[in-house]
């Protein structure tokens, strides 16, 4: 999910983080102002430092989890919807998952965004049946999911969500993922509530597909929505998953590589005790699977044609 809204408080009282923690990017600032009216001069520099939460709370960082405590109403700023969102709770429990991340974005000790993301690995068919993965057959998956991206209202047309869409791809590549996704909103299929809501914090749908659109992202064309993130919440319907593929020739799933995925991210956010194959949206999932015939997920345009006809 892509959100943009106002966060700028001061943030970590000016503590220094280990390097591994801690990284420099410098944005360039696209517009200037004179007055109101756009200006020719040189775009500016703006020097912003990239913290990684997770990093910082399980090595233990004096003072990570009081941040996490300071960031947290920010990201709840920027997702008033609690069903889209973890708990504070939850977001301590994952981060000390060594899978699972939050970057916040820190310029002039204001909090300007944040992102959050998971490592999946998809096992093979051969490894779920307890066979040699070395024989032929589907391989496995390396899968990022980039769950969350937010950046202050304030902060807008200065490329920070493509900075830390870059970020997290070059980081992806590093670890061998097979490709990057992201849960959109579809915005040809959204109720008029959710509308309402996003014009509550300055978005609209078309912005997300734009800046989606804008990183090069295809369109997963399989049906997909976000199950209840937990017992007193509710499923989110309207979704689609968005891909980039890291791996040249990546261009399709096959229907066991999917259900899987969905089995494995779908039990991290609910936690390893969670009964996956009972949940109900888990299910429906997977009974629209097996009932389609073709056993290849393509990854198509992600644009209006594709939206409006639906995935299967």
């Amino acid at each position: 999910m892509f959100e943009s809204h106002l966060a700028a408080r001061h943030f970590g009282d000016g503590q220094q983080l280990p390097r591994s923690i801690s990284e420099h990017h410098v944005l360039h600032q696209a517009l200037q102002h004179n007055n109101g009216a756009p200006s020719n001069r040189p775009s500016a520099a703006l020097s912003c430092e990239l913290l990684d939460l997770s990093a910082a709370v399980r090595a233990g960082v004096p003072r990570a989890v009081a941040m996490l405590g300071q960031y947290y109403p920010l990201f709840c700023e920027a997702f008033p919807d609690p069903d889209t969102r973890s708990t504070f709770e939850e977001c301590l429990r994952d981060l000390r998952h060594s899978n699972f991340h939050i970057q916040v974005v820190v310029a002039n000790g204001q909090v300007v965004g944040g992102l959050h993301w998971w490592l999946i690995d998809v096992p093979s068919i051969q490894a779920q049946a307890g066979q040699d993965p070395a024989h032929d057959g589907e391989r496995a998956l390396r899968l990022g999911v980039e769950e969350h991206i937010w950046v202050d209202r304030t902060m807008r047309g200065l490329g920070v969500g493509h900075t830390l869409d870059q970020h997290l791809r070059a980081r992806l590549r590093t670890l061998g993922a097979d490709a990057v996704l992201s849960e959109l909103k579809n915005p040809f299929t959204m109720e008029l509530a959710d509308r309402v809501s996003d014009l509550a914090i300055g978005q609209s749908p078309e912005a997300r597909l734009r800046f989606f659109q804008r990183q090069g992202r295809l369109l997963l064309n399989a049906s997909y929505k976000q199950l209840a993130l937990r017992a007193d919440a509710a499923p989110l319907d309207g979704m689609v998953l968005t891909v980039e593929p890291l791996r040249l020739g990546f261009l399709e799933m096959t229907r066991s590589q999917y259900r899987s995925f969905l089995r494995e991210y779908f039990s991290r956010i609910r936690g390893t005790e969670y009964d996956i194959e009972a949940d109900p949206t888990y299910r429906d999932l997977v009974d629209t699977l097996v009932a389609n015939d073709d056993d290849r997920i393509p990854f198509v345009e992600l644009d209006e044609t594709h939206l409006r006809m639906g995935v299967r």
